[in-house]
């Protein structure tokens, strides 16, 4: 997908092998991203403020 948008949408030419590296670090830095954002979200869900209307 990062591979097509990156070679169908620019207005000026984009090699096949430019479009390849652009699209490994686009996946690269999105699963890294979708990575922090579940080590994020566990840590405010189990925090105290995260825990609304928990039963003690």
């Amino acid at each position: 997908m990062f591979r097509w948008v990156l070679v169908r949408l620019p207005r000026k030419s984009v090699t096949l092998r430019s479009a390849v590296w652009g699209a490994l670090f686009a996946a690269i830095g999105f699963e890294s991203l979708k990575q922090v954002a579940v080590i994020y979200l566990n840590s405010v869900a189990s925090s105290r403020a995260g825990a609304w209307r928990r039963k003690r």
